[in-house]
């Protein structure tokens, strides 16, 4: 599970929706069904069904049962348990029993075996709808990322649009001139001096290995990741810098262009981005910034996945 900040461009604010819904995952089963495809489960498992074996563990009567069995529970756990919970008896022996000797008909293999209640209705065939283009399961905007956006000072956003969200999260924050939404116009994208200066520092002590200037306090100059990650990954402190130092959200949508990002978002914040994708998509995110209708909204939103 992983949250990351989605920037939904949009010549109305109430568009949002309408834009994020071509990217969302059908792990509830109501994802629009014009997005879904079927995925067909019977080619890959007819041919497991037909020539693969399973573990199996033979009783001293005869029986198989599976290496998990509660026969072979050691004791019963209140939240599960684990493979070293389970002890196979000595006048036990481990087996391989071929999955058409388990189960007499492919059917009863796709049940029992690989979960599937029923073929489907549409299709008539063992598999599972899904949206392909898939990129998130649920959102709300704001969320994690509330007042995102640095507006220019004294701007106020218009009360009507506060429908989007009935928690309030469209209004002022405690910080002047956040917000969750707003109109292009009214956004402040300047670069921020002082993170780029920070992150500059960051890269020059823990990346090149300067040691600390006098008076200089240590907080902040260690890095999650080893410094050859931020080599590798960024290039040169001044691309790392311009992007800590610089509005970017982690992928975008606008009704021409679709759905950008760094790279797939996976679980615990883990993703397939590189310094390849990262610049590009830096690229095509100032490209809309400079080419977008002032007029049109950015609506920052907390998506999961």
């Amino acid at each position: 599970m992983s949250h990351f900040a989605v920037a939904v461009i949009s010549k109305h604010p109430e568009d949002v929706e309408r834009l994020l819904a071509p990217y969302q995952e059908n792990n509830m089963g109501d994802c629009p069904r014009e997005f879904l495809e079927f995925v067909d489960a019977e080619r890959e498992e007819k041919e497991v069904y037909e020539t693969k074996f399973a573990r199996r563990i033979q009783t001293p009567d005869g029986k198989l049962l599976s290496p998990w069995d509660k026969a072979f529970l050691k004791e019963e756990k209140e939240f599960g348990s684990t493979w070293d919970d389970y002890l196979i008896p000595p006048d036990c022996k481990e087996v391989l029993v071929s999955y058409k000797e388990l189960y007499p008909t492919f059917e009863q293999y796709m049940r029992d075996c690989c979960g599937y209640d029923e073929p489907d209705p549409e299709t008539g065939r063992f598999g599972y709808w899904e949206n392909p283009n898939a990129r998130w399961d649920y959102w709300r905007i704001g969320g994690r990322f509330r007042g995102l956006l640095k507006a220019s000072r004294g701007y106020k956003a218009d009360p009507s649009w506060e429908f989007l969200m009935g928690d309030g999260s469209l209004k002022p924050l405690d910080e002047p001139d956040r917000y969750d939404q707003a109109q292009i116009k009214d956004i402040d994208f300047t670069m921020d001096q002082a993170l780029y200066d920070k992150a500059i520092r960051f890269w020059e002590v823990y990346v090149d290995g300067e040691p600390l200037k006098e008076g200089e306090a240590p907080e902040g100059m260690d890095g999650y990741y080893r410094p050859e990650y931020y080599r590798d990954f960024y290039g040169t402190k001044e691309a790392f810098a311009k992007e800590r130092a610089s509005f970017q959200p982690w992928a975008f949508v606008t009704p021409d262009e679709g759905w950008q990002q760094k790279g797939q978002m996976g679980w615990w914040a883990t993703h397939d981005g590189s310094q390849e994708s990262f610049q590009t998509f830096s690229e095509a995110w100032e490209h809309v910034l400079a080419n977008i209708d002032p007029e049109y909204f950015i609506t920052i939103v907390d998506c999961h996945i």
